[in-house]
C-alpha cells in the first residue's frame, strides 16, 4: 500500500493543480440529485415519458461504470497508472474515459427521471465543466506515465463520446 501511494503521487497532479475539483464534483452530484428531487416534489410528483428514458440512462450509466471498474480492477486512474499496461479493451477500446461518461449518463438520467430543469442545469453548468477539467488532468498524468503508447491510444480513440468527442 505504501509503495502504491508513493507511485501515485509521482504521476497524479498535485492538489494545487486539482484546484478543488473533487469538492465541486461531490457538490455537483449532490446538487443534481437534490435539485431534481425537490423540483419534482414541488411540481406535483408526476412521472413522464422522460422519466422512463431517464431510468434507462441511469441503468446504462451504472452498467458502464461497473464495466469500467471491472476493466480497471476497481482501480480508476490511480491504479491504472500503476499497471504495466494501459487498459485499452472493453469500453476503453473506443473511448478513453468511459467512467466519466457513465457518471454523466447517471446524472443526466436522474435529471430526466425527475423532469428537472434545475437538476439538468446543475449538471451542465457545474459537473460537465469540472468533469472535463479532471479528464484533462488525468490525460496529462497518463501521457506522462505511459508516453508514446498513450499518445498512440489517443489517436485511435475518442475522449468521451464515441465518434463525436
Amino acid at each position: 500500500m505504501g509503495l502504491e501511494f508513493i507511485s501515485i503521487l509521482k504521476v497524479i497532479p498535485d492538489r494545487k493543480e486539482d484546484k478543488g475539483s473533487v469538492f465541486f464534483l461531490a457538490f455537483g452530484i449532490f446538487a443534481v440529485c437534490i435539485l431534481s428531487f425537490v423540483e419534482w416534489y414541488y411540481k406535483g410528483q408526476h412521472f413522464t415519458a422522460a422519466s422512463y428514458f431517464g431510468t434507462l440512462l441511469v441503468g446504462l450509466g451504472f452498467a458502464m461504470r461497473w464495466s469500467c471498474e471491472a476493466a480497471l480492477d476497481k482501480r480508476h486512474i490511480m491504479k491504472n497508472i500503476l499497471q504495466k499496461n494501459l487498459v485499452t479493451y472493453g469500453l476503453f477500446k473506443s473511448i478513453r474515459h468511459p467512467c466519466y461518461l457513465g457518471a454523466f449518463l447517471i446524472l443526466f438520467g436522474i435529471g430526466l427521471f425527475f423532469s428537472s430543469f434545475w437538476g439538468l442545469a446543475a449538471l451542465f453548468s457545474m459537473l460537465v465543466p469540472v468533469g472535463l477539467y479532471r479528464i484533462n488532468l488525468e490525460e496529462r498524468a497518463l501521457l506522462e506515465h505511459f508516453g508514446k503508447p498513450y499518445k498512440d491510444y489517443c489517436k485511435r480513440t475518442y475522449k468521451l463520446i464515441p465518434k463525436i468527442y
